[in-house]
């Protein structure tokens, strides 16, 4: 099966949200001006890798540092304690 690649362009104001049952995998090699990617997978089927640049990973690592060692379970609690 070959791999379908399909870019979102963002020429306009708008939000994505992605849907609730992909899985993140891995990081991604990074195969542009991006330092890395973040994919994300749905079954064998879906795979969706999210390019990141520098300062974005950095924002998201800082974002989600809070986290680290948080049981799966206590995941919502923790954030209900955050001021996001």
């Amino acid at each position: 099966m070959s791999a379908h690649q399909q870019q979102i362009l963002l020429g306009q104001p708008i939000h994505y949200t992605l849907p609730a049952d992909l899985r993140f995998h891995s990081l991604g090699l990074a195969q542009g001006a991006e330092i890395v990617r973040l994919r994300f997978c749905r079954g064998d089927a879906t795979i969706m890798d999210i390019p990141l640049s520098e300062e974005t990973l950095v924002a998201l690592t800082d974002a989600l540092t809070a986290l680290a060692g948080t049981h799966a379970k206590d995941v919502k609690r923790k954030l209900d304690g955050l001021e996001l």
